[in-house]
């Protein structure tokens, strides 16, 4: 899974390490998502984040085997 953030400067409002630190935490626990596609993942990932209080990112990728997987884009 990776997530990305917009920046408008170089002293960034998203400390990278700490959301991804906190994605593991959240993810690590469970990797069996049964019948859920990459874009559902992706779209509870952005919930989980946003409710948590972080920034909400600019675009989820869920990636299945490293070949088959999404790009989830929030606007």
């Amino acid at each position: 899974m990776i997530a990305a953030w917009k920046v408008g400067h170089d002293d960034r409002d998203v400390e990278f390490h700490t959301a991804q630190a906190w994605m593991r935490k959240v993810y690590a626990p469970n990797t069996d998502f049964g019948a859920q596609s990459c874009e559902m993942i992706a779209k509870d990932m952005f919930t989980k984040l946003t409710e948590a209080g972080h920034r909400a990112p600019a675009w989820i990728e869920i990636w299945e085997d490293g070949e088959a997987g999404a790009k989830v884009v929030f606007s």
